[in-house]
Parts: structure tokens; C-alpha cells; sequence
């Protein structure tokens, strides 16, 4: 249950099971750990890792063109769609913080391409994560966008499309002042965002309550976080 194995195990490009029978926080902003189990019974069936790990997501987005900032700006998603995951588990909602984290990781795989190419943002990312074995990663990317035709349904979906809306770069900024530079990034899809923004702000809200949180409250713990990825190896 020492993470300190896991980080062993991850410099050296192994695949690792984080043992945590007392729900502790992972406590690194990334998590490292491939799979968390909180009972031996789980050991059985734990080994089969449904995600990729840190590295294997950053390989993909390398494969897929997408640029140092854009990277550095997922994994700041990452890290905060985490920090949501975990808190809201504790609080007795089911989502697993590693596909949250991975989505996170992966929600702009697409990025270039579709800048590229003028496709629909987060389509493509959803048929090549899909294609690889993951579709609940595709599903995440798809839903992250603010288009009122593709909003998030699971809560994988909603922490990262929240999380998403909560950076601005590498910085939490908060929700006004993400959709305020979105607004002047994309003065083209001005009625999408404006059609989007009171299911993002009622999202937002329903996050804020599950964990007892004023938005003030939850933003100050937020801007504690180390968002960069880790070094491995």
C-alpha cells in the first residue's frame, strides 16, 4: 500500500496496483497506479488494466500531432478532474478517478486534426480511442466540447468536461473566466457557448453541492494543486 512502489514500478515502465484498504487519497495529483483495490478479493480480477498509463496517453498524443501546450493543458485537466473524482467517491459517487484522469489526459487528442481538417472537436479523438479498446475515453472527449447537441451524461464525462472549463492553459481560472476566453478564442461559436453555458453552470453547481463546497471554496483548493506531470524514470 506504499506508493512509494508505485513510483518504483512506474520509473521503470511497469504496470502497477495500488493496494488502498483505507480509501486514502492518491497522493499524487497524477496518479501513477494503473488500478486501485480496496479488498484481497479484488486481487483476482484487478491485473487487467482497462486504461493506458501516463506514458502510453502521452505517446498518443505525440502519435496524434498535438502540441507541448495543449499537452501541459490536459494534464492540468487531468489533474483537477481527478481531484473531483476522488472527492466525489468519498462522498459516495461511483466513478473511477483513473478513467477520469486518463479521459482528462486525452479529452484533446483530436486537437490538431481537427483544426486541420475543420472537423467536429472531439469526433475523431472519440473513433481512435474507441478503435484502440477504450470507448469510454472516446466518450469522454466527445462529450467535452460546448455544443448543446453532445453535453456529458456519466460523471467520467461531467468532471472532465467541468475540469476542462475550470483551466484556462496550465491555470485554474474558474468558470467566468474560462468561458470569457473561450468567448474571445472563438468569436464563432459564440451562440453554441452561450447555449451551453447554464448546463455547464448547473453542472458546476451540482458538483459544488455534492461536495459541500462554495465555488470560492472549491477554486482555493483547486489553485494548491501541482498540475504538471510527473518525471518518470
Amino acid at each position: 500500500s506504499d506508493y512509494a512502489w508505485i513510483r518504483w514500478a512506474k520509473a521503470r515502465g511497469l504496470r502497477a496496483l495500488w493496494y488502498n484498504p483505507k480509501g486514502a487519497f492518491c497522493p499524487e495529483p497524477h496518479p501513477l497506479h494503473d488500478r486501485e483495490v480496496r479488498e484481497p478479493a479484488e486481487l483476482a480480477w484487478a491485473w487487467d488494466f482497462p486504461w493506458p498509463d501516463i506514458p502510453a496517453c502521452l505517446r498518443l498524443l505525440r502519435e496524434h500531432g498535438v502540441p507541448e501546450n495543449v499537452v501541459a493543458h490536459s494534464a492540468a485537466v487531468a489533474a483537477v478532474a481527478h481531484f473531483l473524482a476522488e472527492r466525489l467517491r468519498a462522498r459516495g459517487i461511483d466513478v473511477d478517478p483513473i478513467l477520469v484522469h486518463r479521459g482528462g489526459l486525452l479529452h484533446d487528442l483530436d486537437k490538431m486534426s481537427s483544426l486541420n481538417e475543420g472537423s467536429e472537436h472531439g469526433l475523431r479523438a472519440a473513433e481512435v480511442l474507441s478503435g484502440l479498446g477504450y470507448p469510454e475515453l472516446g466518450r469522454i472527449a466527445q462529450a467535452h466540447v460546448l455544443q448543446p447537441g453532445r453535453l456529458p451524461t456519466s460523471w467520467p464525462e461531467k468532471l472532465v468536461f467541468l475540469a476542462d472549463k475550470l483551466v484556462e492553459g496550465t491555470e485554474v481560472v474558474g468558470l467566468s473566466a474560462r468561458l470569457a476566453a473561450l468567448r474571445a478564442r472563438y468569436p464563432e461559436f459564440q451562440e453554441k457557448i452561450a447555449a451551453a453555458e447554464p448546463f455547464v453552470r448547473t453542472l458546476q453547481n451540482q458538483v459544488l453541492l455534492a461536495l459541500g463546497l462554495s465555488e470560492a471554496e472549491l477554486l482555493e483548493e483547486l489553485k494548491k494543486l501541482p498540475l504538471d506531470l510527473p518525471r518518470l524514470g
